[in-house]
């Protein structure tokens, strides 16, 4: 694996994570945690998404 594989890895972990503390956010109740991690996943999403367009051509 390269860096730039790497990152993506690492981007792509970070998102599931979050997609996971929606689930958390659901089971507890909490509106406040929930829109967190739906606003982490969207701009993790669009991050890996515009490092992925610069520099894996």
């Amino acid at each position: 694996m390269n860096r730039h594989q790497l990152v993506l890895l690492a981007i792509a972990f970070l998102v599931a994570m979050s997609i996971a503390g929606i689930g958390v956010a659901i089971g507890l109740g909490s509106w406040l945690i929930g829109i967190l991690c739906a606003l982490l996943t969207t701009g993790l999403m669009g991050a890996g998404f515009v490092y992925r367009k610069k520099n894996l051509n």
